[in-house]
């Protein structure tokens, strides 16, 4: 591997900068997506010159933990430029390593984050195809056993580093509804093992074990991306089936109900047993959520009908008009959950100390909810105040570390006029209504 170039040194500084980014880095974005070693990082920077893929992720680490000043273009700032101009290189790169792969997930992380799109999908596709030429795959749970002690923590990085790839892949999923292109997890394959302790020997549990049982919080997130890739290919199949006329899977949809529901209830009592992985719990709890209501969503009548909720198709079972009814109620009770318990994020999210801590994987379910009471609130049954306003002004606290909840922000000022600037109001600020991007990659 060659030796960092000039630029990318100029960027991330001497040898006590770097210490000082780890430290940020650590302290931060690794509280929510643990996949990067910090020992190992720790001796890449006091053994010899910096080589160039460990500048790489230095580099890619300082753009994730960078809060954008307000009215930044995220897609134009030089960090992310400078660590683009590279990325796109690896192509003619005749060397991959694993740094080089965790570089180009923090991009994407980042892209994701401030709502660069589509290039936040090209980057996904890019980290699965270097997994594939690094032949990065998951470790079974019989494998693990094997590893040699010597071997754990770099066996256990490269599987947190394939984890990171599919959380990231099916949480941008979720929104999209977009084809997904990293292969499943098997029965047999093991789960991210315990965080705190990942770089001693402890092995990760099955995929296979339901999420009722114990689990470290990195591996509640990995259960979270399953469902949503289940959910994500159950969706899509489902709105085939609206159009062909075929029947409706009710017991894949109960299925996938209780999975996620039962997700949810154990990352409850695991948020009260462990108060210290708020930070990766919380998105954990999110991304379920955010796939029940993506499910709920296919068959209920929110934002389509408004003010006829039962205006029913004929030609369908008495189990399936059944499903349309519940998924509408079910839609709407999910949605004030969210609403519910996005209070105590906002209060978190409005002090700088925990700001920082936040992931953007937390700002899908906040926009579903809120979507779905802005019907509810308007035209779609005359429930009144439901919550939507306080789903907005998280939006809007968080939107100052991760653009991508600006963006949604405006998204639902298409729906619901004014939003906005309530939130301003209701956060104490100055309406800045403006501005906006292209949403529309995103499904939107």
């Amino acid at each position: 591997m060659p030796e960092a170039p000039d630029d990318i040194r100029n960027y991330i500084g001497d040898i006590v900068s770097n210490r000082s980014l780890a430290s940020a880095y650590f302290a931060g974005t690794h509280t929510w997506l643990p996949m990067v070693s910090a020992r190992r990082l720790t001796a890449a920077l006091q053994t010899g010159p910096l080589q160039f893929d460990v500048a790489l992720l230095l580099l890619a680490m300082k753009l994730a933990t960078t809060r954008l000043a307000d009215g930044t273009n995220a897609a134009d700032h030089y960090f992310y430029a400078a660590c683009k101009r590279y990325t796109n290189s690896l192509p003619a790169i005749p060397y991959l390593s694993l740094s080089l792969l965790q570089a180009l997930v923090l991009v994407a992380v980042y892209e994701y984050g401030h709502g660069i799109f589509p290039a936040a999908w090209m980057t996904i596709g890019q980290c699965v195809q270097c997994m594939e030429i690094l032949g990065l795959a998951l470790s079974k749970g019989s494998d693990e056993a094997a590893i040699q002690p010597g071997e754990w923590s770099a066996a256990q990085e490269r599987h947190r580093t394939w984890w990171a790839v599919f959380i990231l892949e099916r949480m941008m999923g979720i929104s999209s509804q977009k084809r997904l292109l990293c292969a499943e997890p098997t029965s047999t394959d093991a789960l991210p093992s315990d965080e705190t302790s990942w770089e001693q020997r402890s092995p990760g549990r099955l995929v296979s074990l339901p999420p009722s049982e114990a689990q470290p919080a990195f591996a509640r997130l990995g259960q979270a991306a399953i469902i949503a890739g289940q959910v994500i290919r159950h969706t899509q199949k489902a709105t085939g089936q609206k159009v062909t006329g075929e029947h409706f899977d009710c017991a894949e949809v109960a299925r996938l109900t209780t999975m996620a529901q039962c997700l949810c209830a154990s990352v409850f009592a695991d948020l009260a047993a462990a108060p210290s992985s708020y930070w990766i719990l919380v998105p954990s709890r999110s991304l379920a959520l955010s796939s029940v209501m993506s499910l709920l969503k296919t068959y209920s009548f929110v934002g389509t009908v408004p003010s006829v909720p039962n205006v029913l198709d004929p030609a369908r079972s008495d189990e399936e008009l059944a499903l349309q009814v519940n998924s509408t109620d079910g839609l709407r009770s999910t949605a004030i959950h969210v609403a519910e318990h996005t209070k105590g994020l906002l209060a978190l999210a409005s002090r700088e100390e925990d700001l920082v801590k936040v992931s953007p994987f937390v700002l899908d379910s906040m926009y579903q909810s809120a979507s779905t009471l802005s019907w509810l609130e308007t035209g779609g049954g005359g429930l009144g105040p439901l919550g939507s306003e306080t789903n907005a002004q998280t939006l809007l606290e968080i939107g100052g570390r991760w653009h991508l909840g600006l963006e949604y922000l405006r998204c639902l000022e298409d729906q619901r006029p004014g939003i906005t600037a309530l939130a301003y109001t209701l956060s104490g600020r100055i309406d800045m209504v403006g501005g906006g991007m292209d949403m529309s990659h995103m499904g939107f």
